[in-house]
């Protein structure tokens, strides 16, 4: 009886140093995803016309393995503008030249960088690409709330990458708590069931 209590005991601390283990990773990766930067892109001035030349900036773009950052008009697949080399920090600085065929109305700058890893395989790299709005002529009027929520989220990630990853980061804090909660559960579990040696009573 007293061997298989001490098996019981064995078993529950087994248990609660790998639930303990697990959870700490899966929160740790959580942390970590949900502080990573989204690549930024500023541009001098929001509004002008064919051939307005604007300084652009930005941060959070990858430095050892990321690619020059291509800065494009209206696309993914747009125009070029320019290419920046990001420095140290990730931080980019530059110049572009809105089209001279550029149209009226509202256009977007996206810049874009690509990340190969140690295994040679080359993405999107994260939190791009960036964009920043710029309107050939009037300004429009500012648009209702919830609009401008839509835009802002699709401003930090047009691609849904990042939106992806945010999810993910969702996905293993909840996997991390309740992983440990089921851990605990078997515990209270196993101890319920944890037999109850005899009283010996002595005989006068």
């Amino acid at each position: 009886m007293r061997k298989r209590i001490l098996e019981v005991d064995k078993m529950r601390k087994r248990l609660i140093g790998a639930t303990g283990a697990v959870a700490a990773v899966l929160v740790t990766a959580a942390t970590a995803l949900a502080c990573t930067n989204l690549a930024s892109l500023n541009i001098s001035s929001a509004s002008g016309s064919p051939g307005t030349k604007l300084d652009i900036s930005g941060t959070a773009y990858a430095t050892k393995g990321g690619s020059d950052v291509v800065v494009r008009w209206d696309s993914l697949t747009g125009p070029v503008l320019a290419t920046v080399k990001p420095d140290a920090t990730g931080t980019i600085h530059g110049s572009v030249t809105v089209p001279a065929d550029a149209k009226p109305g509202p256009h977007v700058i996206l810049a874009t960088q690509d990340y190969t890893d140690a295994q040679g395989v080359t993405t999107a790299a994260y939190g791009t690409p960036a964009r920043a709005g710029f309107t050939i002529g009037a300004v429009a009027a500012a648009p209702p709330a919830s609009e401008a929520a839509a835009t802002s989220a699709g401003a930090a990630d047009p691609s849904g990458v990042s939106s992806g990853l945010i999810a993910l980061t969702i996905a293993l804090g909840v996997g991390g708590l309740a992983l440990f909660g089921a851990g605990l559960a078997v515990v209270a579990r196993q101890t319920r069931r944890r037999p109850t040696p005899a009283t010996v009573q002595n005989q006068k």
